[in-house]
């Protein structure tokens, strides 16, 4: 499974945290480290899937918005993740975002299909639905209180049957270790998002919460924190905000990952 190494933008070494390559391997896949000076299409051939790891901040300038909130951003770390997502979306191999990897394939969904409709007759547009947001409060309370990174911080909703391999249909109440500011509001209540979880023609909500928005914002809006698309490209593409490789949460990559790596440890053993 390929995992981005970028150069860090201070002291222009590569930077990763361990837990990453330790999570991958400890769901018995093979953690391929690759830097920008690999090609996306050397990437793509190396590997049968792509985990877009946490990190600094989107850059907000790319997508035409001021950086009011938004910290240590870095657009060729940016630019090189997208080209990776988007050879692995042309080869149609799974894509998994953790955090900042969530963010960037949220970001780039609604670029594509910004004033496209969410409902044929309807007048409602995907980037009136979810919007990004660059700073909210209560979502990054790990440094704050000193909690360690593995350590679940708040609860969301969650549809664990779309997340994990079986759970409960309907939302249940789950404890995650979100660590982020920079975030995706949705424009649905959480009444609605437990009747229906899609709130695009491609992506669904997997995971939300109220926690951080006004009065104002809560009355009609949820933060998003899970989401699987279906659909943009032959990729299965699913993000969470939170932190699994902290908590070793392997479940989540077996969902996602688990025929295609299978198939690919496979091949590489009779290499």
């Amino acid at each position: 499974m390929i995992i981005t190494v970028p150069i860090h933008p201070d002291d222009k070494k590569y930077t990763i945290n361990k837990a990453y390559v330790d999570y991958v391997k400890t769901a018995g896949y093979i953690p391929l480290l690759v830097a920008p000076e690999n090609t996306p299409d050397m990437a793509v051939s190396m590997s049968g899937g792509l985990l877009l790891p946490g990190g600094i901040d989107i850059d907000p300038i790319y997508y035409g918005e001021n950086n009011y909130a938004s910290f240590w951003c870095d657009p060729e770390k940016d630019e090189f993740e997208r080209q990776l997502m988007y050879a692995f979306m042309k080869a149609g191999k799974p894509i998994f975002g953790i955090c900042r990897g969530f963010q960037l394939i949220a970001r780039e969904y609604v670029l594509h299909h910004a004033g496209q409709t969410v409902t044929a007759n309807g007048k409602t547009t995907i980037d009136d639905r979810v919007v990004f947001e660059q700073h909210i409060e209560s979502h990054s309370q790990i440094d704050r209180f000193n909690i360690f990174r593995r350590m679940p911080s708040h609860y969301v909703m969650m549809r664990e049957d779309k997340l994990y391999e079986s759970g409960e249909k309907k939302p249940t109440y789950n404890a995650v270790n979100s660590m982020h500011h920079q975030y995706l509001r949705v424009v649905r209540t959480e009444d609605q998002l437990k009747g229906k979880h899609k709130i695009t023609p491609h992506m669904w909500a997997t995971a939300w919460t109220s926690r951080g928005l006004d009065e104002d914002d809560r009355e009609d809006s949820v933060v998003c924190e899970g989401f699987f698309i279906k659909g943009w490209s032959k990729s299965s593409i699913a993000a969470v905000q939170w932190h699994p490789e902290e908590m070793m949460d392997i479940q989540l990559l077996h969902k996602h990952f688990g025929k295609v790596e299978a198939a690919e440890e496979v091949k590489t053993e009779h290499a």
